[in-house]
């Protein structure tokens, strides 16, 4: 039971560090976090838009 307890808190340790967000991190670092996700969606999106574009024109 100790062991599974031990093994549960380390893969949760190891989900919190890889999602950027630390257990410390403060407001602002998340924020920023979530403001530079969005503006790669953003970004992405608008690529997508200018291929979109790129085939109707040659069409």
């Amino acid at each position: 039971m100790k062991m599974r307890i031990i093994i549960v808190l380390f893969v949760l340790a190891n989900l919190a560090m890889l999602s950027g967000r630390a257990i410390s991190a403060t407001p602002e670092e998340i924020r920023m976090d979530e403001l530079q996700t969005k503006l790669e969606e953003l970004q992405s999106e608008q690529d997508r838009i200018r291929e979109d574009l790129s085939a109707k024109i040659f069409l």
